[in-house]
């Protein structure tokens, strides 16, 4: 399966992606596929909405599954969100896909809001880097919402330095005290292979 969307780094006008099978699926009752929002990256239910029904996209050939989020604020689209995909009842796919606004104040410094490592790996970076005049010492870092203490404040680089367990998967976000309603922050999502 491809989970498909296009300008991950403007989120704020392009509010849809796709999941496609490989070979394409012919008939839709094959499968069943359902979107979802892989965690939170904002303060509230209302900031973290669910994504509408993936729905099958005949206008198009080899039809995706597709998703259109109704993107309230230009905000609802930011975040990770994916696809499960069961087929026969049996066999369960899940993919992700990390959003951005265009205009965030915090990226990722690759450029790439995925990551992928093994158990026992050490020293695992994850970093940012300000687009904008932000003062160092107000960046904040969560994982899978949980707001890290010292010495993960104030910094645009956090570093996993104890062996990586499958604990340590989930999202990343870099954001600014006190804006992250704002959904102009950094987002990686790191994938732990066991």
């Amino acid at each position: 399966m491809i989970l498909l969307g296009y300008n991950y780094f403007k989120s704020e006008v392009d509010s849809h992606y796709q999941c496609r099978m490989s070979p394409p699926v012919n008939d839709p009752n094959e499968v069943t596929v359902e979107s979802l929002r892989t965690g939170w990256t904002r303060n509230t239910v209302e900031e973290n909405p669910h994504p509408p029904d993936a729905y099958y996209d005949t206008s198009v050939s080899h039809p995706p599954y597709r998703v259109d989020m109704i993107n309230n604020g230009n905000n609802d689209a930011f975040g990770v969100f994916g696809c499960n995909v069961t087929k026969d009842g049996k066999m369960e796919t899940i993919i992700s896909i990390t959003r951005m606004r265009s205009d965030a104040d915090i990226v990722p410094s690759n450029g790439l809001f995925t990551q992928t490592v093994s158990t026992g790996d050490t020293n695992v970076p994850i970093r940012m880097m300000r687009t904008t005049e932000v003062p160092l010492e107000s960046l904040r870092w969560r994982n899978n919402t949980f707001l890290w203490g010292d010495p993960h404040q104030g910094v645009d680089n956090f570093i996993i330095d104890e062996p990586v367990e499958l604990y340590h998967a989930g999202i990343y976000e870099c954001h600014i005290v006190g804006d992250r309603h704002s959904a102009k922050h950094g987002l990686n999502l790191l994938i732990v292979r066991g």
